[in-house]
């Protein structure tokens, strides 16, 4: 991470921000993904301190980190296409699973048809 893209961050945000990505740097690939309570406790920081952290690190800064649901669970770097199409597949469906819930709330706003066309698009 360059000090430009950490310039966007609150200072104490980018020390914590870079501490985790170099954490992760040790964690390449799905079968070595470090859970997030060893993180914050090495960092001394709360769980979720460290998920909104490598929310962004994914979202604002494109960092290819995975997460791992399964054992062994937790946050590692991507390192190959299947490994990147499986994190892609899982927020998809984790997304379109949201927004089902969102529409249980109101199904005649504009999710209902946005939660068919994206089940179409994963069918595919």
């Amino acid at each position: 991470m360059t000090g430009e893209q950490l310039s966007l961050v609150p200072a104490p945000d980018r020390a914590k921000a870079a501490k985790v990505l170099l954490i992760l740097r040790a964690h390449q690939g799905r079968e070595n993904a470090v859970s997030m309570h060893l993180i914050a406790d090495e960092l001394g920081i709360s769980s979720r301190d460290v998920q909104a952290l490598v929310k962004f690190l994914v979202e604002e800064r494109s960092w290819p980190i995975g997460t791992a649901t399964s054992r062994p669970f937790g946050y590692y770097v991507i390192r190959n296409e299947r490994e990147l199409e499986e994190n892609y597949q899982h927020f998809i469906r984790r997304g379109v699973s949201n927004l089902k819930h969102a529409r249980a709330y109101r199904n005649s706003s504009v999710v209902g048809p946005i939660v068919g066309q994206l089940e179409i698009e994963v069918k595919r």
